[in-house]
């Protein structure tokens, strides 16, 4: 039974604002580079 308070609501909304960021800086690294076979960006 999951308990959701606005004090961990809070703290989720800042984790994804700041891995938000890498994502979107990321994600279309990988798909530029993983066409080309690249994996030098691959965590």
């Amino acid at each position: 039974m999951p308990m959701m308070t606005s004090s961990h609501l809070k703290l989720l909304s800042q984790l994804l604002a700041k891995k938000g960021v890498e994502i979107f800086v990321i994600i279309p690294t990988n798909l530029q580079y993983g066409r080309m076979g690249g994996r030098e960006f691959t965590e």
